[in-house]
């Protein structure tokens, strides 16, 4: 039967990547049906783009250098050329603004805090009586909202864009990456920080408008607006607003609409600067039907499948049969599509569940005659092999409920806190076992698109194997040799990654595993916190 697909079938770009994968990825799109396409904020394309090419994460890299900005908007526009060539609407935008409306010099940059002016400090926001960049950064700074001055700053970069850049067909207008950090001068504690939130896109929209009718404006539920407005509701002139919802710390044990999953919704927003990110999917939920009487139709979710938790697949997740529920959940929720926010090299140790995603949101068929077809095509005649290991591999997978502990500054926790030196130990001898099953498996290979979906899935197989031993070492109490397996594992990505690089990404692999040592080891020193974004009164 013919299913409507969603208005919304998009990827945004990841944390780093070639230009020619990126392009790689923009040809593929609509052969899966994809429609759309983002990339991030303007005026930084070499920072963006030099996070691959510089290849800071990896020593043994052998081929880096620093792109000049001219490059990076080269870059920008290949990437371009490809979405119109093949019809893909073109995103852009997202979190950043606040560099533009400062005029900071090092667009994107960790230190910023010596391109700030005084004439520019003052528009920002107010915290424990301070004005200045938040964490030294614009990216995680807020402005004095009330200020027009401050508004005004802040619309004007944007218009300057969209008047040089009519091929843009969605603009996204976020505020800061980073929570409680919002202005608490007294005139902006008037209103809340999404009223303010509000305020401005009505000030913003109809002039992008008058600029260019058929662009679209994108603002999320994030951070410091996870609550929405109190008074300020969208003007009737704005309805070229489109609703983005923005579960970062969703749960990917459970579907999106799994209502059992973590907190409920609390009975009042909290106070002033003192947000806590909310955890699991419950929460989530409550928040995006608070905001629905200030959407204006069109929205969409911005989902994070292969950020960190992709990372853990089959250890802890299993996003190849989650993924199709949360489509399911998405028309429920009156949600017109998704955004895949994560890595663009997600294709590993299968390309099953960004498929899956490309083919639900088209309507298409993904249960298990889908699935079985998927590894005949991959792996050939022993393509049952490869998914028998996958599966008995989910099987042993740790089920875990954990809140905002994963990414505490003192005590964090990790997946194997879960399991028990019994389930890890019996882990650890089933995929030895496995080993020699895949490998006569894998000589099957009749051509060069199975030899590489072996390889690919052979050297996942060693890498959840470190992960298991590191697991059992530490239930056996045996922090030195946990550590060792650890450091082992961080070594055999950083070693292999030139063989694998097309397929997944070793950077944000890294920014889980890189953890496992430290949190494994004999001294059980946690490191700091991975995401800095919300804030405390302490800082």
């Amino acid at each position: 039967d013919w299913v409507e697909p969603f208005r919304h079938r998009a990827v945004t770009t990841g944390p780093s990547s070639t230009v020619d994968l990126v392009l790689d990825c923009v040809a593929w799109l609509p052969r899966v049906e994809m429609i759309a396409f983002k990339v991030d904020i303007p005026g930084m394309p070499a920072a963006a783009w030099n996070r691959w090419y510089e290849h800071r994460g990896n020593p043994a890299w052998q081929e880096r250098r620093t792109l000049s900005e001219e490059e990076g908007r080269a870059f920008e526009g290949e990437v371009l050329a490809a979405t119109q060539l093949r019809g893909l609407l073109y995103h852009r935008g997202g979190h950043g603004w606040v560099d533009l409306a400062l005029r900071l010099k090092s667009i994107g940059g960790m230190d910023q805090e010596a391109d700030l002016t005084e004439e520019s400090r003052r528009l920002t926001a107010e915290v424990k009586g301070k004005r200045g960049l938040w964490r030294r950064r614009g990216v995680w700074t807020e402005l004095c909202y009330s200020q027009p001055e401050a508004r005004e700053q802040f619309i004007r970069p944007i218009v300057e864009y969209v008047q040089e850049h009519p091929g843009v067909d969605a603009l996204h207008v976020w505020l800061s990456d980073a929570g409680n950090n919002t202005c608490e001068c007294p005139e902006c504690r008037r209103l809340t920080h999404s009223d303010w939130y509000m305020m401005l896109l009505n000030e913003l929209a109809p002039r992008l408008r008058e600029i260019n009718p058929n662009l679209r404006v994108v603002f999320l539920c994030y951070l410091n607006t996870l609550w929405p407005p109190e008074t300020v509701r969208p003007s009737p002139e704005c309805d070229n607003l489109v609703f983005m919802f923005a579960p970062i710390d969703r749960c990917y044990q459970h579907r999106l609409g799994a209502l059992d999953c973590g907190e409920p919704l609390p009975a009042e927003r909290p106070a002033h600067n003192q947000v806590i990110q909310p955890w699991g999917n419950a929460i989530h939920v409550g928040l995006l039907e608070q905001w629905r009487p200030f959407t204006t139709g069109d929205s969409f979710a911005f989902d994070y499948h292969f950020w960190l938790d992709w990372v853990i697949d089959h250890l802890v997740c299993d996003l190849t049969h989650v993924i199709p529920e949360d489509i399911e959940d998405l028309a429920k929720l009156g949600l017109g599509g998704m955004m895949c926010c994560g890595t663009q090299r997600c294709f590993y140790p299968t390309a099953l569940p960004m498929l899956r995603i490309a083919l639900g949101l088209a309507g298409r068929e993904t249960g298990e005659e889908q699935e079985e077809e998927y590894f005949r095509l991959a792996y050939g005649t022993e393509g049952e092999a490869a998914k028998a290991f996958l599966d008995g591999l989910d099987q042993r997978r740790v089920r875990i409920e954990w809140g905002h502990e994963r990414w505490d500054e003192t005590h964090p926790r990790v997946w194997w806190d879960w399991t028990t030196l019994k389930h890890a130990s019996a882990t650890v001898a089933w995929l030895r076992e496995e080993l020699d099953k895949l490998e006569e498996a894998a000589r099957s290979a009749s051509n060069a698109r199975e030899h590489q979906a072996w390889e690919i899935l052979l050297h996942f197989h060693q890498f959840v194997l470190l992960a298991w031993r590191v697991a059992e070492a530490v239930h056996r109490g045996e922090r030195e040799t946990a550590r060792e397996v650890a450091e082992e594992t961080v070594a055999y990505l950083l070693r292999t990654e030139p063989q694998v690089y097309r397929f997944t990404d070793t950077g944000l692999q890294l920014a889980e595993v890189r953890r496992w040592p430290h949190l494994a080891g004999a001294d059980g020193k946690p490191l700091a916190g991975l995401l800095p974004m919300l804030g405390t009164q302490e800082e």
